[in-house]
Order: structure tokens, then sequence, then C-alpha cells
């Protein structure tokens, strides 16, 4: 597997699941906290 392509695909996936909830009227999801669990998910 191209590691570029496995990146992109990993990134895209973070980046939609971030858009879909955090700009969802019906989740009370906090974007800012939502932001910081992506980026502990992603450093560890």
């Amino acid at each position: 597997m191209d590691i570029e392509i496995a990146s992109a695909v990993i990134l895209s996936s973070i980046r939609w699941f971030y858009d879909k909830y955090a700009n969802d009227e019906k989740s009370h999801l906090n974007p800012i906290e939502l932001e910081r669990h992506i980026i502990i998910f992603m450093v560890c």
C-alpha cells in the first residue's frame, strides 16, 4: 500500500468526522473539545 494514499485517506476521514459532528445542530459535541480529542488521537 502506498503510504501517501494511506495518509491522505486517514486524514480525510478525520476531517470528514470533524466536519460532520462539529457542524451538526443535533450534535451536542463542543467543536473545541472534539478538536482536542482528535489531536490527542493523532499524537498517541
